[in-house]
């Protein structure tokens, strides 16, 4: 603040010496020896307020100054938390009608959310919260995750567990869904869509963190809509490509696709196929009812979801038929051993 003043200073000098002509933020900027941004926004702070504001001052004592007449005793904001505590989707209408009935308070509902995002050291923002189905924590269920950690403490190399999983795809998927209008014009860009809106695919991938394999996914991308003959297929391209190699640990969910119709003989199929003159000796694990936190192929879909879309992996002018299948493979090739390691260990492996 000294230094703001001192250069207020040196500004008037230059209005009493220039008279009538008014100095320009260039002849403050040399006079001050200060850069023209800091002279420009000193001499406009000058003209319109008459003064200047001191830098030391923060943003919460701003807000203070400003909500003076806005101010909660602590029996106000601790009925304002009591509020919160009871109901914490209440919205910011409700607050400022309770605190108006029972204490007479009169404020706004802009005061209500900023109240909450500056008075504690947390911001108490609306954020969405996630959806855990209740059926999660039946007994059985609960049973059946204690029984899955139990066999992930035994079999203690992770490197051979592998996780199968499919995703379901739309072409249109490979576009942005928010375009930015010309500022200027107001103008938007249409985005570019193959004819069939509905047109969709399906992605079945499997991951591994085994450093030996070649690649450490191995995918397919086709218009089976998620069928279990799709999935069986998908099986036996794992197994002849030599992809899945001897005694690895194969996890997947309790889909239909994994446990009935053709799917439903896999245990025995992986356990008992010979290749290379010995049974491949695969044991499939079903993860628990409803815990695809366990499951890091879940983090790498959302990955691939991501940069799909992203602008860097689009072609403003390219064909649009097909877009889904041709951006998700560059996006699947380049998915690095080292991302998909980061992903075991975000899932606790």
């Amino acid at each position: 603040m000294p230094k703001r003043l001192e250069i207020s200073y040196q500004y008037l000098d230059l209005c009493t010496d220039l008279w009538p002509e008014r100095p320009s933020h260039r002849q403050l900027a040399k006079k001050a020896k200060i850069c023209h941004k800091t002279a420009r926004k000193i001499i406009m702070e000058l003209e319109n307020t008459g003064s200047l504001t001191d830098p030391e001052l923060t943003n919460s004592e701003k807000m203070r100054e400003r909500e003076k007449k806005y101010y909660l005793e602590p029996t106000e904001e601790l009925f304002l938390l009591s509020l919160r505590a009871e109901k914490p989707a209440r919205p910011n209408c409700e607050y400022v009608a309770q605190l108006a009935t029972y204490y007479g308070t009169v404020v706004s509902t802009s005061f209500i959310s900023v109240w909450f995002n500056t008075r504690f050291g947390h911001k108490g923002t609306f954020k969405k919260p996630n959806l855990v189905p209740l059926d999660k924590f039946r007994q059985e269920n609960v049973i059946r995750f204690i029984e899955y950690k139990l066999k992930c403490q035994l079999m203690f190399d992770h490197s051979q567990y592998c996780f199968v999983d499919e995703k379901h795809l739309v072409n249109k998927d490979s576009v942005p869904k928010k375009l930015r209008s010309c500022p200027l014009s107001g103008r938007m860009d249409f985005i570019p869509v193959s004819g069939d809106f509905r047109e969709t695919y399906n992605l079945t991938a499997c991951i591994s963190a085994n450093p030996r394999k070649k690649t450490p996914i191995v995918y397919t991308i086709g218009k089976q809509n998620g069928t279990a003959e799709a999935f069986t297929r998908f099986c036996d391209l794992m197994i002849v490509s030599g992809w899945l190699r001897h005694e690895e640990i194969l996890i997947m969910d309790n889909a239909a696709i994994h446990t009935g119709g053709d799917s439903e003989g896999l245990q025995k199929y992986f356990w008992e196929t010979v290749v290379g003159g010995r049974p491949l000796h695969i044991l499939v694990i079903y993860l628990p009812t409803r815990s695809p936190e366990l499951n890091p192929i879940e983090l790498i879909f959302h990955i691939f979801s991501r940069r799909v879309v992203s602008y860097r992996l689009r072609h403003e002018y390219g064909p649009v038929d097909n877009a889904i299948v041709r951006y998700g493979t560059q996006v699947l090739d380049s998915m690095s051993y080292e991302t998909i390691l980061q992903c075991y260990k975000h899932c606790g492996y």
